[in-house]
């Protein structure tokens, strides 16, 4: 029997569709609004968007859980996944 994954884990899968979908790197603001209507699109609850970048946060550059990054510094708003160009 399969395990069902965590509000947390559902959230990071849709943040990292999101990213590929994008071709792995793309604006925040086009990643939350992604993760929304994907979500929307399911069913599934809306996380508020200070959710999604605090999720991102977690996971980025140097927290020792490198999902994602920030190709262009701090500041740029620029999301990509950490094996990502």
């Amino acid at each position: 029997m399969a395990r069902r994954r965590s509000g947390t884990e559902e959230f990071l899968g849709d943040i990292v569709e999101a990213l590929k979908a994008y071709g792995g790197a793309a604006h925040r603001s086009l990643i939350v609004e992604r993760v929304a209507l994907s979500r929307d699109r399911r069913g599934d609850p809306r996380p508020a968007d200070i959710d999604i970048v605090q999720l991102f946060e977690r996971h980025c550059d140097g927290s020792g859980r490198d999902l994602f990054r920030l190709p262009f510094g701090a500041g740029s708003h620029r999301w990509a996944l950490a094996g990502a160009h």
